[in-house]
């Protein structure tokens, strides 16, 4: 697989959510999902929860409690007198959801007839039946027909999935039409019924309209006729509203399952759709246009979810859209009826998911193996491991970028290679090699190249690191430090101490996968690499040199001693570099046993110590071309950077002043009467150099000095001649 860039991985998502859609789009427009779309409705009614419903709907009901009470079917009579009651106590009109279909007595139906006759509020409807491929109507028996203040119809629809939640708005026999029951209704009590052709689809509010029981109306009636105060208040029940009279007995039947409920009443899916002509609230179905176009919108963000982020936060991201798809839905229903489609988004945001996913991983595999190949020789495997989890693409095929770079050698390793046998030659540089690779590693370093004893490593790549320089000299310190204890077991098989030679640039390379076809290596190239390699060229046995770009980056965080005029090839006119001492505030090396027998000769003058800015009196108590021990009150602490300022004069010459940048590398106190503090020697200015030269010469040759003291050590001519020549004021020569 090609590679692909972190920018083209993120947008796979695309792609995955195109394909989505039009997987789901098929599902969609043959109506497959329909189901499954009304179930998704029914779980927003859930998550929404039951509504109160108009409270101008009533519904008095034939429950369990009046059908053993007045048996089955009730005598039209005691129809007759609750339609009395209602219309008497204010009701604006009543309805039946329960069919008259035969004559009965004679007297009972002309009386509940005249009673209806004489509201001109009262429906009965007509009901619709199927046999084979005929469609029958049964209406109401001719006096109670005659009586009716509208035609209707009580049909219901549960096609779909069982669930009575739509019915059709009108039906039409021999050129008659017949509005549904609650329109009918809600037409004869006067009030303004929206047109809706067609189906009707109910926004379900609840199973709990406002009303009574049969008994109960007949009960409260009578209370009233004997003077006595009802249960029931009938005002309240039945002025304005408008009433449904139906039957809730369950063995009576005339039951179904609606939303919130299996077994409920059919009377409530009449009294739901009453409730939503008088406050204009039907939903209806979202089209199969604007479910595709959501389908595709939810697939496209949860598709690019899967592929622009990494697993975890991408499932996170992924759920949450869903949950806000669902959330608004629900709300969007709760508050306005609105029924967005919910099905087929889902779906497809499902499907967009997964096959994102599998893109993802796909791809994320070819990189990881293309990763491996590429770092697995080069970092360590915790680097490795941060490399492949890291949002942050690696571009292997090269890129800039600023690092700081390290080469390092062995001092003398073709004399050396010269007198061991090869086997022997492996061996030691194997120990050698696998302790500095290690040690590089550990800083988080990239080993760039091994050659023979030479090693090339950055830092700063393939993981950005803003503190690439100062990992770089630390590991170049530990390198030090691991190579003076290797010496030590090399001096005891019999060969030359091991000493090795550092040097460390700081610039913008460019780092990437470099070569032919049949071989490359992930390496850097620039200006800050030969510097570095020149660096390390011109570097003491055992130090680190750094160039001014590394110094400028780690200047607070590490000790350092300039080296000025370095003779380094592409440099006119010479090159300033920095030898490392160590890191500020910890324990600095200390001189080579030979220079510091040979710098330290007494000599005692007054001194002025600048720290921070801080003047204050000191004397000098010896001196080196290393550094100057010296005596005050109140000496800093380790690793504090001071100013040295003397006036030194020979005999008979005018005195000269110099100035020395140096830090505190130990503290004794009580030393010769005082605190005392060991000061090395960072930054020699030329001038000054030189007379601090003609001092040292002047201490070697005996003269005296106006201004100082002067008791030269037993033997102090020869090792401070010697110390003149290799010690910090001394240029630092090629090998």
């Amino acid at each position: 697989m090609a590679k692909l860039s972190r920018r083209a991985r993120r947008l796979l998502g695309v792609p995955a959510g195109f394909g989505a859609a039009l997987a789901v789009a098929p599902l969609l427009l043959t109506g497959a999902l329909d189901q499954v779309e009304v179930a998704t409705l029914d779980a927003r009614l859930a998550l929404r929860g039951e509504r109160p419903l108009d409270p101008r709907v009533v519904v008095i009901a034939l429950d369990d409690e009046a059908f053993r009470a007045l048996g089955w079917p009730v005598l039209r009579s005691v129809w007759a007198h609750a339609v009395d009651v209602a219309a008497k106590h204010g009701a604006k009109a009543a309805a039946f959801d329960v069919m008259f279909f035969e004559d009965r007595d004679e007297g009972e139906d002309a009386l509940f007839a005249a009673k209806a006759k004489a509201c001109d509020c009262v429906v009965f409807p007509s009901q619709w039946r199927q046999e084979g491929a005929k469609v029958l109507v049964d209406h109401p028996i001719e006096v109670l027909r005659t009586a009716s203040a509208s035609r209707a119809h009580v049909q219901l629809d549960n096609s779909l999935d069982g669930v009575f939640r739509a019915a059709p708005m009108s039906l039409t026999v021999e050129g008659e039409r017949y509005p549904a029951l609650a329109a009918a209704l809600a037409q004869v009590a006067g009030e303004r019924v929206p047109v809706v052709d067609g189906t009707a689809w109910i926004a379900w509010r609840g199973n709990a309209p406002r009303g009574a029981s049969l008994m109960d109306l007949i009960a409260a009636d009578a209370a009233l006729a004997s003077g006595q105060a009802p249960d029931l208040d009938l005002d309240a029940l039945f002025k304005g509203s408008i009433v449904l009279f139906g039957q809730t007995a369950k063995s009576v039947g005339d039951r179904g399952a609606v939303p919130y409920s299996s077994d409920a009443p059919l009377v409530l899916a009449h009294a739901n759709l009453l409730d939503n002509l008088l406050n204009d609230r039907l939903t209806s179905p979202p089209g199969r246009g604007v479910a595709l176009a959501l389908a595709l919108v939810l697939a496209l963000l949860v598709g690019l979810c899967a592929t622009a982020f990494r697993a975890a936060l991408g499932t996170g991201l992924a759920a949450g859209v869903l949950a806000c798809a669902w959330a608004g839905a629900t709300l969007a229903f709760a508050e306005t009826e609105l029924w967005l489609p919910l099905a087929a988004p889902t779906l497809a945001a499902a499907l967009a998911y997964g096959a994102g996913s599998v893109l993802n991983v796909a791809v994320r595999d070819a990189d990881e193996r293309r990763l491996r190949q590429a770092f697995e020789r080069y970092v360590a495997p915790h680097i490795l491991d941060k490399v492949l989890q890291s949002s942050e693409s690696v571009d292997i095929r090269g890129h800039k970028r600023q690092l700081t770079l390290l080469f390092s050698d062995i001092k003398g390793y073709t004399t050396l290679s010269n007198t061991l046998q090869p086997d022997q030659i492996v061996e030691l540089l194997c120990g050698y090699l696998d302790a500095m690779v290690e040690i590089i590693l550990s800083h988080d370093g990239t080993v760039d190249k091994i050659m023979g004893d030479g090693i090339m490593a950055f830092f700063g790549d393939p993981l950005p690191q803003k503190d690439h320089a100062l990992r770089c000299i630390k590991a170049a310190l530990d390198m030090q430090r691991a190579v003076g204890r290797m010496g030590e077991k090399w001096v005891e098989r019999g060969l030359s101490p091991l000493q090795v030679r550092i040097g460390i640039a700081t610039g913008e390379v460019f780092v990437g996968s470099i070569g032919s076809r049949q071989h490359q290596e992930y390496t850097a190239i620039g200006r800050p690499v030969n510097l570095a390699a020149r660096l390390e060229g011109k570097a003491p046995p055992g130090g680190v040199l750094i160039s001014k770009e590394t110094f400028e980056l780690v200047k607070d965080e590490v000790v350092t001693r300039e080296v000025r005029g370095l003779d380094l090839k592409g440099y006119s006119g010479g090159y300033d570099a920095w030898l490392v001492l160590g890191l500020a505030g910890a324990d600095l090396p200390p001189l080579q046993p030979e220079q510091r027998g040979a710098a330290r000769l007494p000599f005692f003058s007054d001194v002025v110590l600048e720290v921070h800015g801080v003047d204050l009196a000191a004397r000098s108590h010896d001196v080196s071309p290393g550094g100057m021990f010296i005596v005050c009150d109140g000496v800093p602490p380790p690793g504090t950077p001071v100013r040295l300022r003397a006036r030194l004069a020979r005999s008979g010459e005018a005195p000269v002043s110099v100035q020395m940048d140096a830090v505190i590398t130990h503290v004794r106190h009580g030393k010769v009467g005082g605190s005392g503090a060991g000061a090395m020697f960072t930054t020699v200015y030329a001038d000054d150099a030189a007379s601090i030269r003609a001092l040292l010469d002047g201490v070697i040759g005996g003269d005296a000095f106006e201004d100082a003291r002067v008791q030269p050590a037993d033997g102090a001519r020869g090792k401070l001649s010697y110390a003149l020549d290799t010690g910090p004021l001394a240029p630092v020569e090629d090998e």
